[in-house]
């Protein structure tokens, strides 16, 4: 199931709220149809912002939605120790979200 999480830094004022996994079902995987979304979140090599995308939808292209460039795939577990679009220190942190 699709989760909303909270990734914000320690060191400068960044933060970012994206959302992760996919809207199928243990039950509906083997009915996976063209009307599941399953995000990831990539990080765009121009810029180094991250963002997440639905992988499943007709528009990706590993491409970077707003500029175009090269686009890489950041694991959940790879946050931690990943630089953060700002301040470019590896003190990212995840956290999940309820949004209610």
């Amino acid at each position: 199931m699709a989760q909303w999480y909270k990734i914000s830094c320690r060191n400068c004022d960044y933060t970012n709220e994206l959302i992760l996994g996919s809207s199928v079902t243990a039950e509906s995987l083997k009915d996976l149809n063209e009307d599941s979304a399953d995000f990831k979140i990539f990080e765009c090599k121009n810029d180094h912002e991250l963002f997440t995308i639905d992988v499943h939808s007709s528009d990706f292209n590993n491409k970077c939605p707003v500029c175009g460039t090269a686009i890489t795939e950041i694991s959940i577990e790879e946050i931690g120790v990943h630089a953060c679009p700002r301040c470019a220190n590896k003190t990212l942190k995840i956290e999940p979200l309820s949004h209610l």
